[in-house]
């Protein structure tokens, strides 16, 4: 998503999988590495969210992990 659609959805649609699955609604569900064929049943739909909604908290984690640094402060406090 490019920023200013970003921006609509995040402020008319709450929550990371709705807002997926308001966005494949209108746009097309895709195909993917979970299915060669986009789904086509509210199941399948559901299925396809959750594991990107994991795939995405995965990466979310590792860059957290890897890449951030907390702020001055920030640890001290949480250990308090």
């Amino acid at each position: 998503w490019n920023v200013e659609h970003y921006d609509v959805l995040q402020n008319t649609i709450g929550g990371g999988k709705p807002k997926m699955k308001w966005h494949f609604n209108k746009y097309g569900w895709p195909s993917s590495s979970v299915s060669a064929t986009p789904p086509s049943t509210e199941e399948a739909q559901q299925d396809l969210v959750d594991k990107l909604q994991d795939a995405k908290t995965e990466f979310y984690k590792e860059i957290v992990e890897e890449v951030a640094t907390a702020r001055p402060g920030v640890l001290e406090l949480m250990d308090e």
